[in-house]
């Protein structure tokens, strides 16, 4: 028996899959609603029989490992309606960050193009209706799904109400796990029928790039075609907005880093007025903000959002000057209570502190400092925990310090964020090594253990101390490091 939200959703999907009014704009291809509802419908009889034959009440947990394009979405898509959980494996990773990643997802079976890494034990077991192959992983028991630290990635049975359909690393600290997000069915349907106003809905057919490689372009893909919605991907090789938007394009969405990108190249001075580009990061510099509204045309837009709430706040364009660091006002169902904690920051004034979020579908603590100015605009004064954002990427210590410890030479180690004032903050990590072993080679090999391992996430500068700085309760003091 299907859960009811994911049977609200496949209902949902038959409903508008063949009614959309534009096709989908595709590199310049024009491609046909008609044609993605077949190629779904066939790649989820496929799914069926791959996935599901043998253990009919167990769902199991996929991994996508494939390059950009049409094929990986319809899969996905599929995935979904079929309620199976899916995970992104960027294709370009490393074995080691593969087997990393496949492992903390509790992945069962694997899709892409390459045989999988040898460092895990994978069996291929055929090919899907887009013609990529699967692989079963040997090494996946049911007794070990689903159960380190409450998180539920796999093993899943059919008739549970609210069944994960989508897991990737991201930014936010809701997760069971940090550096972990999933989103279940119930979850997938609340945003597909908009049922709580987003900053996003005012953009109806955005430009956005073919990748596929990340938790937010892919889930933006799917939830806009499970709304029977369109948009435009352009080569974001030379840059997104490079090249002539078209006219029935009006919005897209970036991060802080990419917007100084593209206006180092010159690619923002030139659009239309009146195009939106929504940034959904804790903290958009002033810096940033004056630019782009002196020497643009186009419209920025701010929200502060944590990883399964969607956005909580809206920054207008209107607004976008009006106070430093603003992450805009509370959306109409959320409210912002501070906590009394010792987690406190006094900065310009304010008085930066943790607080429970309620919105309309949870409440929840996300371990962010943060303010309230007199006008009622949220300032954003960065993350109380450990847990740190790199160019919009979550990183927790805990993550490196674990791949550290795997060098038999390191008795001990500590890895942290080091304030960016571009990046947010950057991995940093440091070490002490057992007597018999010499540093210089124990950094070396650190330094390509982390990686083949960690990929983006390895520390960006890894240093050797006598001795790593401790509280009276024998935790490590991170934001010593920090400072």
């Amino acid at each position: 028996m299907q859960s009811k939200s994911l049977q609200a959703l496949q209902d949902h999907w038959r409903k508008h899959a063949t009614r959309a009014k534009t096709d989908i704009d595709w590199l310049g291809q024009k491609v046909k609603w008609e044609w993605i509802a077949e190629q779904v419908e066939h790649e989820r009889s496929r799914l069926r029989i791959l996935l599901l034959d043998k253990q009919k009440d167990i769902i199991p947990a996929v991994g996508i490992s494939l390059p950009d394009g049409l094929e990986s979405l319809i899969l996905g898509l599929a995935l979904a309606l079929e309620g199976i959980p899916q995970a992104i494996l960027p294709f370009h990773a490393l074995a080691g960050e593969q087997t990393a990643l496949s492992r903390r997802f509790k992945l069962t079976h694997l899709f892409g193009e390459a045989k999988p890494p040898a460092t895990q034990s994978w069996e291929w077991i055929g090919s899907s209706g887009q013609g990529i192959s699967c692989w079963r992983c040997l090494e996946a028991t049911q007794d070990d799904l689903g159960k380190e630290d409450g998180y539920r990635g796999s093993g899943l049975r059919v008739e549970e109400e609210g069944a994960i359909l989508l897991m990737g690393t991201t930014s936010g600290t809701t997760s069971g796990r940090p550096g972990l997000i999933q989103l279940n069915s119930q979850r997938v349907l609340d945003l597909v029928l908009e049922k709580r106003w987003s900053p996003y809905s005012l953009i109806t057919r955005p430009l956005l790039g073919p990748g596929m490689q990340n938790w937010s372009s892919r889930t933006m893909k799917l939830l806009h075609l499970l709304k029977g919605k369109n948009f435009v991907v352009r080569d974001d090789s030379e840059g997104l907005f490079s090249m002539q938007i078209p006219d029935d394009c009006d919005g897209s969405f970036a991060t802080p880093s990419l917007l100084r990108k593209e206006l180092a190249k010159g690619n923002l001075q030139r659009h239309r007025p009146g195009f939106l580009i929504i940034s959904g990061a804790d903290r958009i510099p002033m810096d940033l903000r004056q630019v782009i509204s002196q020497t643009t045309c186009i419209q920025l837009g701010v929200t502060y959002a944590t990883s399964q709430t969607g956005p909580l706040t809206w920054l207008p364009p209107e607004a976008l000057l009006d106070e430093t660091d603003s992450v805009g006002w509370p959306l109409p169902d959320v409210t912002i209570q501070p906590l009394v904690t010792d987690n406190k920051r006094e900065k310009n004034g304010l008085s930066f502190t943790e607080a429970w979020i309620s919105t309309s579908n949870k409440s929840l603590n996300p371990g962010d400092l943060l303010s309230v100015s007199k006008s009622g605009q949220v300032i954003f004064g960065g993350r109380a925990n450990d847990v740190f954002l790199f160019n919009s990427i979550l990183i927790s210590p805990y993550e490196i310090e674990d791949v550290l410890r795997q060098h038999p030479g390191v008795e001990d180690c500590a890895a942290f964020g080091a304030h960016s004032e571009r990046f947010g903050s950057v991995p940093m990590a440091a070490f002490t090594a057992y007597p018999d072993w010499p540093e210089a080679m124990i950094h070396a090999e650190l330094e390509t253990l982390c990686r083949d391992v960690l990929g983006i996430r390895r520390p960006r500068k890894l240093g050797s101390m006598d001795a790593i700085p401790k509280g009276q309760t024998r935790k490590t003091l991170r934001r010593e490091f920090s400072r």
